[in-house]
C-alpha cells in the first residue's frame, strides 16, 4: 500500500518565522506515523518545503520536495501517485487541501465530516445533537460582541473558529478579559469570528481515535497539560495512556457513540476534553492525527497497522492502547531556557530541537519518573495534576 503523507508546516515553509513555532509538533507526527507505517509494510512518501534541510526530518519515508507556494496543487499532483492520503494542516487549510484529494483516497474522515468537525462552533452543535456532554457555546463576530457580554457568565474560554493549537486561546474572568479576548480571537481567525465557550472545571485530556468501516479499532486516553500564562491558554504537552478502569469504560462508550452518530468517519480522529464528577465533556474536534501520536507510536510501533484497516472489512474489535502496551509516554514543548530546569534524565527520549523551540518524545515505566523529569514546565495547569499522579 503506498500512502502519501502531507503537513501544512512542513509543506509550505520558506523561512518565514512566524510558523517556527509549530515546526517541532509538526515534525514529530510525521516521522511517528511514517514510522508506524513503515512497520505496518507500507510504501510512505513525504510532502516537504525545498527550504527544510533533510537533517531537520530525518524519517526513512520518499521525501517529495513541493513547491510552498503553490503547495495544493502540488498535492493534488502528487496524490495521483498513491494507494490514500493523510492529511495535517490547521483547520482552514485542511479543509482546503483534502478538497483537491480525490474521494475514496483519504485515511482519515470524509471531506464533509473534516469541515464540520474543523470549525469549533459547528462541530460542538453537532455533538449536542447527538446527545454527547459539551459546554455551552456561542458564535460572535465582532458586531455582536456586546450582546455577548451582557449575557456573560464567569469564567470562559474564547478561541477562535478555525486556528488549530492553543493559538489565540483565552481563560476570562470578567467583562473587561471578554472584551480584549473577544478583540484578539475575532481578529485572529481566518473568517472573523470567535467562539465563547463555558469553561468546564476538571481534568483536560484527549483521545486519540483510530475508526474503521466497521467501528473503532483503536483508542488511547491522554492527559493533556493546558498552562493558564495570564490568561492565555496554551498546551504545551501530555502522558499517556490514563488507565484508569472506570473511566476507559465511559471513554469505549462514547468512541463508539460517536461512530453510531456518524457512521462514515474513518482514520484517526482526536478529541480534546474534560473529565471531571460529571463525566466526560467533548470540548473540540480534531478529524486529523494530533500530536498524541508521537506518544502512542513511542510506545506502540505498530500502531500503524489500525491506520491501514480504516477501510478493511475484516478488522474487526477495538484495542485500548492501555492494556497492549506496558508503561506509559509523554511529549512537551519547551524553549532553551527551560531545559536547564527539567529533572532527571534517566529516561527514554528523543528531542526535537527547532532554533529556540523544542518538543521531547520520551517513554518510562511510571509515571512518576516522567513526573520528576518534566515537574518544572507544568506550574499554573488549569487542573490539579495530583488528581492523576496518585
Amino acid at each position: 500500500m503506498k500512502v502519501l503523507i502531507t503537513e501544512y508546516v512542513l509543506s509550505t515553509y520558506y523561512g518565514d518565522n512566524s510558523i517556527i513555532d509549530l515546526m517541532p509538533e509538526a515534525i514529530a507526527m510525521v516521522r511517528s506515523l511514517v514510522r508506524s507505517l513503515i512497520v505496518s509494510r507500507a510504501y510512505v512518501g513525504v510532502t516537504i518545503s525545498p527550504f527544510i534541510s533533510s537533517s531537520l526530518l530525518p524519517i526513512n519515508g520518499n521525501v517529495i520536495r513541493v513547491d510552498p507556494h503553490d503547495y495544493f496543487n502540488e498535492v493534488k499532483r502528487v496524490s495521483g501517485d498513491f494507494d490514500y492520503v493523510i492529511a495535517i494542516a490547521p483547520p482552514r487549510e485542511l479543509i482546503k487541501v483534502v478538497d483537491v484529494i480525490d474521494d475514496g483516497k483519504l485515511l482519515q474522515p470524509p471531506k464533509n465530516l473534516i469541515k464540520l468537525f474543523s470549525n469549533k462552533y459547528d462541530a460542538i452543535k453537532e455533538l449536542s445533537k447527538c446527545g454527547f456532554r459539551v459546554p455551552k457555546t456561542e458564535l460572535i463576530t465582532s458586531n455582536d460582541v456586546n450582546n455577548h457580554v451582557q449575557q456573560f457568565h464567569s469564567p470562559a474560554v474564547v478561541k477562535p473558529t478555525y486556528l488549530a493549537g492553543s493559538e489565540c486561546v483565552y481563560l476570562v474572568n470578567n467583562d473587561y478579559e471578554l472584551r480584549r479576548a473577544l478583540a484578539y480571537a475575532i481578529n485572529c481567525d481566518p473568517d472573523g469570528m470567535a467562539v465563547l465557550q463555558e469553561f468546564i472545571n476538571g481534568v483536560h485530556g484527549s483521545i486519540s481515535i483510530v475508526y474503521g468501516v466497521n467501528g473503532p479499532l483503536f483508542y488511547s486516553l491522554n492527559l493533556q497539560f493546558i498552562k493558564n500564562d495570564a490568561g492565555s491558554l496554551h498546551f504545551i504537552g501530555g502522558i499517556l495512556p490514563i488507565r484508569k478502569r472506570e473511566l476507559q469504560r465511559e471513554v469505549e462508550g462514547l468512541v463508539h457513540g460517536i461512530f453510531s452518530c456518524y457512521p462514515e468517519l474513518r482514520g484517526y480522529v482526536g478529541l480534546d476534553v474534560v473529565w471531571n464528577d460529571g463525566g466526560i465533556h467533548i470540548i473540540e474536534v480534531n478529524p486529523r492525527p494530533t500530536t498524541s501520536i508521537a506518544g502512542i507510536v513511542s510506545l506502540y510501533p505498530g500502531f500503524g497497522r489500525h491506520i491501514l484497516s480504516t477501510y478493511s472489512k475484516d478488522a474487526m474489535g477495538t484495542i485500548f492502547l492501555g492494556d497492549a502496551v506496558n508503561g506509559y509516554a509523554y511529549y512537551v514543548l519547551y524553549d532553551n531556557d527551560s531545559e536547564k530546569n527539567l529533572g532527571t534524565d534517566d529516561i527514554d527520549k528523543e528531542v526535537i530541537s527547532v532554533f529556540q523551540r523544542k518538543l521531547e518524545v520520551g517513554r518510562a515505566d511510571d509515571l512518576i519518573k516522567i513526573y520528576q523529569r518534566i515537574k518544572p514546565l507544568l506550574s499554573n495547569l488549569v487542573y490539579d495534576i495530583n488528581i492523576i499522579l496518585h
